[in-house]
């Protein structure tokens, strides 16, 4: 292990320790009288039973982004959860001593620049990595730095824990580790509790793009 490699690992092993600090602290899933042993670790691609409650959690959620798994043939899901396709990085929230048991999950990767072009008719932005022309749309921004969060999902028996507060802490703590400046994610136009629920937690909406049903929203990571 080279120096880069153990600075890294030390700094992931305080990540999990933190973590794993918060949620004893801060919620107690089954009521138990001995605090869990909870965690926020990478997906498993080999553990059967965590792919099939990660897409329980997708059918159940209320999130559009979540919904459009749906759209997905199941030999196209099969491929993202066998870990073949993978375009986004993916972290679960799960019971140390069942380490298959999972209460959510979330979506996200880095970029070092992101561009959104503007989508025709209102629908919206297309985000892609490169700033060359997309089809004739207009180029609208161009982010650097960013880490994106693709999606956030919480079993439905366990929503309203903090949950999902955990997970978005962890992820901006990769972030702001590995250098991103900001951390940005989309949430409905109409749904007014994620949106007071990121706001909450910092993140303030960006009106020159956001368009047609989602809001995009952005929060800076790294200390000025």
């Amino acid at each position: 292990m080279n120096h880069t490699q153990a600075r890294f690992y030390a700094t992931s092993i305080k990540l999990r320790i933190y973590v794993i600090l918060s949620c004893v602290f801060a919620i107690n899933l089954l009521a138990s009288q001995e605090p869990l042993r909870l965690e926020i670790v990478r997906f498993d691609y080999q553990d059967v039973a965590m792919k099939e409650q990660w897409l329980s959690m997708v059918k159940d959620s209320q999130d559009d982004d979540m919904q459009k798994w749906m759209l997905y043939t199941d030999e196209e899901i099969e491929k993202v959860l066998s870990g073949s396709e993978q375009w986004f990085s993916l972290f679960v929230f799960r019971l140390a001593e069942k380490p298959s048991t999972i209460f959510g999950f979330i979506e996200y990767d880095e970029y070092d620049s992101l561009c959104f072009w503007k989508l025709p008719y209102d629908q919206g932005f297309w985000l892609s990595k490169e700033s060359t022309n997309q089809d004739g749309l207009e180029l609208v921004k161009v982010m650097k730095s960013v880490g994106f969060v693709n999606g956030i999902a919480v079993h439905k028996d366990y929503r309203g824990r903090g949950i999902a507060f955990l997970l978005l802490q962890y992820v901006e703590e990769l972030c702001r580790h590995h250098g991103m400046e900001q951390l940005i994610l989309f949430v409905g136009v109409d749904n007014d509790k994620a949106v007071r629920a990121c706001t909450d937690y910092g993140f303030e909406i960006c009106p020159e793009y956001s368009r047609g049903k989602g809001l995009t929203m952005k929060k800076m990571i790294q200390d000025e």
